[in-house]
C-alpha cells in the first residue's frame, strides 16, 4: 500500500515540489479536545513544544533586515492542523516576551475562540462591517501573558464582503500598533480566495501541510495561487510528522532507563548547580552525571532560568581542577 501513497511525508518529498525552505517540523499533538492540544500552554515540557520554539526562532531569523510584524499561516486544504499549530506558536512567542495578537480571519470555520475558550460574539467581522474604530476593546485577553486574541466575530451570510481590501489593510495596520506581531489564521488556499487576499496585506506567509495527507499536486497549486498575487512565502511547516517523533524519542530517551542502563538524575533534582546569577556558590560536580550531557541539557532546559556564562565558567574551573578530558566534552 505504501507504493500507492503519493502524499507528502518527508522534507525530501517537499523539496521535489518546491525549493521553499522547511521552516518547521511538528509532531502529532496528542489529545482530543482543543484544550489538550494547546500543549505549549498546559504542558510546556512536552518534546513537541520544543519544535514550536524552534519554529519561533526560524521565523524571527527568516527576515533579519526587516522584522516580521504580520504573519499569515494557511494550508492547501482543510483538516491539516494549521489552527492548532498557529495557537501553539502564538503561546511560545508570548512566553518569550513577544506581544502577540492572534486574529481568526477564517469566517467559514472559525476555531481560535474554541481553542482558547473565549466568546465569539464580537470580533473581526464586527470591526469591518460596522466600521468600528475601537479595535482595542474587541481584542480579548487570555490567561497567557502577552497573548491576546481577536476572534472572527459574528458570521455574515456572505463572508466575501469581509475581504474588502482597503478595510482589511486598515484593520491590520491598527492591529500592528497593538502588538509586536499579528498572526492571522485564514481559510485554506484551495478552498476560497481569502488566504490569497489576506496574504497580500501581511509581511509574510507560511504554508502548513499535513504529513501523509497533503498531495504534492495540492501543495504545488497552493504555492502557485499565492505567488500569482505576489505573496511573500517564507517557508513550509511539515505538520504531524512521524519522522520528528522518532528523532525526538531517541533524543529524550537515549540517556534514560533503556536497555538496562542506569537512568540519570532529572534536571530538577540537580539543585546544587548554579542556576542563575543570584546563586553565587560554586557546587561540586555530581559524580554520577557526565559533564557534557549535563551542560547541554541545562543549557536548553525550559524548567529553570540558567546563567549559561556562569555555568561555562564553573565547568572550566571543574576541568582545570579535575583534568577533565576535553575530547569527551565534544562527543
Amino acid at each position: 500500500m505504501e507504493y500507492l501513497d503519493d502524499t507528502v511525508k518527508t522534507p525530501e518529498d517537499i523539496q521535489r515540489v518546491t525549493k521553499l525552505p522547511i521552516i518547521g517540523t511538528i509532531a502529532h499533538i496528542k489529545g482530543k479536545s482543543y484544550e489538550e492540544k494547546l500543549v505549549a500552554s498546559h504542558n510546556p515540557l512536552e518534546p513537541v513544544v520544543e519544535s514550536f520554539r524552534a519554529l519561533r526562532t526560524n521565523i524571527q531569523y527568516s527576515s533579519v533586515d526587516k522584522p516580521i510584524h504580520s504573519l499569515l499561516i494557511t494550508s492547501p486544504g482543510p483538516g491539516e492542523g494549521k489552527s492548532v499549530c498557529l495557537a501553539n506558536l502564538g503561546v511560545v512567542m508570548a512566553q518569550a516576551g513577544i506581544k502577540v495578537v492572534i486574529v481568526d480571519a477564517d469566517f467559514r470555520k472559525p476555531i481560535q475562540d474554541q481553542i482558547f475558550g473565549l466568546s465569539n460574539e464580537t470580533g473581526l467581522s464586527d470591526i469591518i462591517l460596522e466600521n468600528n474604530t475601537n479595535i482595542s476593546n474587541l481584542i480579548k485577553n487570555t490567561e497567557i501573558q502577552n497573548l491576546r486574541i481577536l476572534t472572527s466575530g459574528s458570521l455574515p451570510s456572505n463572508p466575501d464582503i469581509l475581504m474588502e481590501t482597503e478595510r482589511i489593510k486598515y484593520v491590520l495596520r491598527r492591529l500592528e500598533m497593538e502588538a509586536d506581531i499579528v498572526i492571522l489564521d485564514s481559510p485554506p488556499v484551495l478552498v476560497v480566495a481569502d488566504a490569497a487576499i489576506l496574504g497580500t496585506q501581511v509581511d509574510s506567509v507560511i504554508l502548513l501541510i499535513n504529513s501523509g495527507h497533503t498531495k504534492p499536486y495540492h501543495l504545488a497549486r497552493a504555492i502557485d495561487e499565492m505567488r500569482r498575487v505576489h505573496v511573500n512565502i517564507i517557508g513550509i511547516i511539515l505538520n504531524r510528522s512521524t519522522l520528528y517523533q522518532k528523532n525526538h524519542y531517541y533524543y529524550y530517551r537515549k540517556n534514560g532507563q533503556e536497555n538496562g542502563e542506569k537512568k540519570l538524575p532529572r534536571i530538577e533534582e540537580l539543585d546544587r548547580f548554579p542556576w542563575s546569577t543570584d546563586r553565587q556558590d560554586i557546587a561540586p560536580f555530581p559524580s554520577n552525571v557526565q559533564s557534557p550531557d549535563l551542560l547541554t541539557r541545562l543549557k536548553y532546559s525550559p524548567t529553570k532560568p540558567l546563567d549559561y556564562q556562569a555555568a561555562s565558567r564553573w565547568l572550566s574551573k571543574s576541568m582545570r581542577s579535575k583534568k577533565v578530558d576535553k575530547n569527551n566534552l565534544e562527543n
